[in-house]
């Protein structure tokens, strides 16, 4: 019954029939204030009809039989007169009365006797058996219980009673509370402002902050009650609260991770310091999401609730609010968990680079290693499995200057591999694209996953020529054609082969051979300077070192190949007076490309082929842009590259001039690079000289496109994947293809190490 229907029903009372037939007469009010003094287990004794209730003190008592009929037998099958209370509805069986215990404990009796003659008759027929001695003793035990049990059932009964009236007494009174208390959460939030009285206590003024563009009304506070009102965020400070909590959790998740690759000290520093910023963007979130006016209403109505009952002298305990903040926050973590499951299995997955086979792309397990010649930082790969106390001891080779080093390399050196993320549903909605980097299920062992760059495609020959290029075809009766690689992609397979920030400290061994003797280079904070003084004619200087596919990252690569497909870059600085800048890309000393750029309001620089092949204008060039390239004394950068038999000319990041080289070599020898200028002069900073992946033999000849002059054809549904590290790669070229069905998707965002964030192209 609903608290108004039993105060209704409390107010007037149905008059109920006494168990001798007619109406019982109400008992009277100083009768019932007995009955509710009493404790429960007393007023246990008093329940029986046209009694005063125990409960509410109203009544009298109504025999259940009469009250209902059905309900009534049920119950009276048992001793005991059943009843109920028709103002409060308590109901319940009576105990026992004076007869029904005597026939009870009789029974109990009679048992007891028939167990004791059986035992005795066991005793006498078998006493030679100390078993049947045994039961015939406990038959006899059990007799003399019989009584003590019946009692134990009478009083048995008592205490269920009492212990029902006691439940329903509190229910009765908890009832009788709440319909004093009279709430309305809207008005209270109506009149919840700072410096306004407390609507809960109004014994002192709210305190808080005035309403800004973070919040539309602050945390309010009553300094006499302890009223603390959530605060109401406005749009703008709950986007962000929600961004700072979002930064602290990734910012803990990075400090977690860092702690992963760390040991002793520092692991526990990054560690705390992880979980102290994921905690407090945790609990940044839990605010935000007990901001706002409906938190603040239940926050309002639940502090007068309190308030009021202490005022009335009653408990002050609110039993709900633990539930509810547990179902809550319940909810809000098992949809946590099950959308991080749904997104790591449909949408985007973790994984960690455990080896180098796409080194320099993606790193493994390595370390950090520094050229002690010109003081280089480069990766350099850990073995697999377990390091020693002892350590491990490597031969680094440095990939600039090719100083080799011995380092020794101990458990806090280690720096653990890549972690990227992958798409995984990319896939499901477009077809992979040549030169993606891709992760997949190892055909041999689809158990661990593998990650790649896709060089061929499902149903097309491939092939690799000796300037390790890729060719591809539909059919086999097709002509090849250069699969080229994409700006971006390109731009990731640049390799370094000579920074001037990195200089060489080794004097009998130049990286720099002039032609004549107005060239200078010159060392200082910023690395080598290279410095053309004005002179007569052009003036060319030249990097001499052997340009070839040399990983630092390999502790052991085999055979370095000569590259034919190089890059120059630097920050040049024209002098007044120069008509122009000058690079030139020379492979197998017979195939020489020089690019010239034209310095603005010089004498003839218009009439100035922009690109010649020894010493020729080619033809076909496609030029981007038509104003002045480079201005008299103000730095631009400049860069020269050739890469899958394509030129491309870039004046301060915009490519100017694109050509197709129709003659390309067969082979490369050898390849360098040169810087020039003609008589005005010109300084050239920050020279960078870099290499693309050179693709080599390795793996089965069934499935090498090198060693394969009619090419490999690829299977229906099926792709070939490589390593960036081609020497140090197991890839395509062991173990064959990958089936469409062992696709897991494209790798996409290098996550880890922070300082290496990257998107994977």
């Amino acid at each position: 019954m609903t608290p108004e229907e039993l105060a209704a029903t409390s107010q007037a009372p149905a008059a109920s029939p006494a168990p001798g037939g007619g109406a019982a007469p109400p008992p009277s009010l100083e009768s019932a204030k007995v009955t509710l003094a009493l404790d429960p287990l007393e007023a246990a004794r008093a329940v029986a009809p046209g009694k005063p209730c125990p409960v509410c003190g109203g009544g009298p008592l109504a025999s259940l039989s009469a009250h209902d009929p059905e309900l009534g037998r049920s119950m009276e099958l048992i001793p005991g007169a059943a009843c109920i209370c028709t103002a409060c509805g308590f109901k319940a069986r009576g105990l026992p009365g004076t007869a029904a215990n005597v026939i009870r404990t009789l029974l109990f009796l009679a048992l007891g006797a028939v167990l004791a003659a059986i035992g005795f008759g066991f005793v006498r027929a078998q006493r030679e058996s100390p078993w049947t001695h045994v039961g015939g003793i406990a038959l006899h035990v059990c007799a003399l219980l019989s009584p003590i049990v019946a009692y134990g059932e009478w009083r048995k009964a008592r205490k269920k009673l009492a212990a029902k009236i006691g439940a329903a007494r509190a229910r009765f009174e908890r009832a009788a509370e709440e319909r004093e208390i009279r709430i309305d959460p809207h008005a209270l939030l109506r009149a919840a402002a700072v410096g306004k009285e407390c609507p809960v206590c109004g014994k002192a003024p709210l305190e808080g902050l005035e309403p800004s563009f973070l919040w539309s009304r602050s945390n309010l506070r009553c300094p006499k009650c302890r009223l603390d009102v959530p605060v109401t965020l406005t749009q703008i400070g709950f986007s962000l609260g929600l961004a700072v909590a979002a930064a602290l959790v990734i910012a803990g998740a990075y400090a977690l991770l860092a702690a992963r690759d760390s040991i002793g000290n520092e692991f526990m520093l990054k560690g705390m310091l992880g979980i102290v910023l994921a905690l407090a963007g945790i609990y940044t979130g839990v605010i935000l999401q007990g901001a706002g006016d409906e938190p603040a209403r239940k926050e309002l109505e639940t502090a007068k609730r309190r308030f009021e009952r202490r005022k009335r002298g009653l408990s002050s305990r609110d039993e709900d609010e633990p539930g509810a903040w547990f179902q809550e926050n319940l909810e809000a973590v098992v949809v946590a968990v099950i959308l991080a499951l749904v997104i790591r299995h449909f949408v985007m997955e973790a994984f960690v680079i455990p080896t180098g086979s796409m080194a320099p792309t993606l790193l493994g397990d390595h370390f950090e290693a520094t050229c002690k010649n010109c003081r280089y930082h480069f990766a350099v790969a850990k073995s697999e499995g377990d390091m020693n106390a002892s350590g491990e001891s490597i031969r680094a080779r440095c990939p600039l200057c090719g100083e080799e080093t011995d380092n020794t390399f101990h458990s806090p050196d280690v720096h653990g591999g890549n972690k990227i993320l992958v798409n995984k549903f990319i896939y499901k909605l477009s077809e992979p694209e040549r030169w993606n980097v891709i992760v997949f299920k190892y055909p041999k062992n689809p158990s661990r996953n593998f990650i790649k760059r896709l060089v061929g495609l499902p149903g097309e020959w491939l092939r690799i020529d000796k300037r390790g290029d890729v060719w591809t075809k539909k059919n086999e009766a097709d002509p090849w054609v250069l699969a080229r690689k994409p700006k971006a992609v390109q731009e990731e397979l640049w390799m370094p082969v000579y920074d001037s920030r990195f200089p060489d400290l080794r004097k009998d061994q130049p990286a720099w051979e002039e032609d004549n003797t107005r060239w200078s280079v010159n060392r200082g904070r910023a690395g080598e300077e290279l410095e053309a003084r004005p002179g007569t004619g052009e003036t060319w200087i030249r990097f001499r070192r052997e340009i070839k596919d040399n990983y630092g990252y390999n502790k052991w690569q085999g055979e370095a190949h000569p590259t034919g497909d190089v890059r120059v870059r630097a920050s040049v600085l024209p002098r007044k007076g120069a008509r122009s800048i000058r690079l030139s890309l020379v492979e197998n000393k017979e195939h020489a490309l020089v690019a010239s750029i034209p310095v603005a309001d010089a004498a003839g620089a218009h009439d100035m082929p922009l690109l010649t092949l020894n010493g020729v204008p080619v033809s076909g060039v496609t030029v981007r842009t038509t104003r002045p390239l480079l201005q008299p004394d103000v730095p631009a950068e400049v860069s020269l590259a050739y890469a899958d038999e394509r030129a491309t000319l870039t004046v301060n990041g915009e490519d100017v001039l694109e050509w197709d080289d129709p003659r390309a070599p067969a082979w490369t020898d050898s390849s360098s690079v040169s810087l020039g200028c003609d008589a005005g002069g010109a300084v050239f900073r920050d020279v960078r000289v870099d290499r693309d992946v050179f693709y080599v033999e390795g793996g089965r000849a069934e499935f090498d496109p090198r060693r394969l002059p009619e090419g490999l054809k690829i299977p229906d549904r099926c792709y070939f994947a490589m390593g960036d590290n081609s020497p140090n790669s197991q890839d395509g070229r062991e173990w064959g293809f990958v089936h469409e069905p062992h696709m897991i998707g494209r790798a996409f965002l290098v996550f880890w190490p922070l300082w290496q964030v990257k998107l994977i192209r």
